[in-house]
């Protein structure tokens, strides 16, 4: 049978080990302001909007662009600044 006071001691090391880890720090921690965030969101819908509707596999700029660079993801001016939000 153990003891409180061990079992307090194997806790506490428990959670110093963790804490030791990367990312694992409570206290070291910050969240993005929502701010960020609706901006991170705003971000994936443009970025989903322009690969998942499959408008730049359409677009025969875009195409050429992919041809030219030998970058599968690459995209045409238009379509390329509509991505980043302007």
């Amino acid at each position: 049978m153990t003891s409180n006071r061990e079992k307090k001691r194997s806790i506490k090391q428990g959670v110093e080990e963790l804490r030791s880890k990367t990312g694992w720090d409570p206290t070291s921690f910050t969240a993005k302001s929502s701010e960020e965030q609706l901006r991170d969101l705003n971000q994936e819908k443009r970025t989903s909007t322009i690969y998942d509707d499959e408008t730049d596999s359409k677009c025969s700029e875009c195409l050429k662009c992919r041809q030219e660079s030998g970058d599968p993801t690459a995209l045409c001016e238009t379509h390329l600044t509509e991505a980043m939000g302007f």
